[in-house]
C-alpha cells in the first residue's frame, strides 16, 4: 500500500497491462491513474495528455532508454547535461540507447555553468525545426 499522496492531484501516467494490485493501491492513495498505451506508456500519448491539462511544461529525468525514446518520438526541445570530472572506463551504453535514426535533431548550448570543483552543467536547445 501507498501511504495517502499530499497532493490531491496527483497523475500516475502508465498503461493498460500494469499491475492491477499497484493501480489499486495508488488509486486507493488519491492518484489518478492515466493509461497511455496498452502494454507501455506511449510517449506521445502521454505528452498530449498532458498538453490537454494544460502542462505544456515537462521535465523527463530517466536512463538512455527513456532518452533514446524521446528522440525516436521527436519530443526533445531542451537537455541538460551534467558532467563530473572523474574517468570511469567500462563498457557502459551511450547517453540514449534507441533506434538509429535518418535524421537527428541539431541542439545548441544555451547556458554552460561550472564550478570550482570541474563540475559541469550544459543546457542545450534544439535548433529551430
Amino acid at each position: 500500500a501507498y501511504p495517502p499522496l499530499a497532493h490531491p492531484d496527483t497523475l500516475v501516467l502508465t498503461c493498460a497491462a500494469a499491475d492491477p494490485q499497484r493501480r489499486h493501491a495508488l488509486t486507493a492513495s488519491g492518484a489518478t491513474l492515466v493509461d497511455c498505451g496498452e502494454g507501455t506508456v506511449d510517449l506521445v500519448v502521454a505528452l498530449r495528455h498532458l498538453g490537454e491539462r494544460g502542462l505544456t511544461r515537462v521535465l523527463c529525468e530517466g536512463g538512455p532508454r527513456l532518452l533514446g525514446s524521446m528522440i525516436a518520438a521527436d519530443l526533445l526541445d531542451e537537455l541538460c547535461i551534467s558532467t563530473s570530472p572523474m574517468l570511469a572506463a567500462g563498457d557502459a551504453p551511450r547517453i540514449a540507447l534507441g533506434p538509429d535514426l535518418p535524421h537527428l535533431p541539431r541542439f545548441t548550448p544555451t547556458q554552460i555553468l561550472s564550478d570550482d570543483d570541474g563540475y559541469v552543467f550544459t543546457r542545450w536547445t534544439r535548433a529551430a525545426r
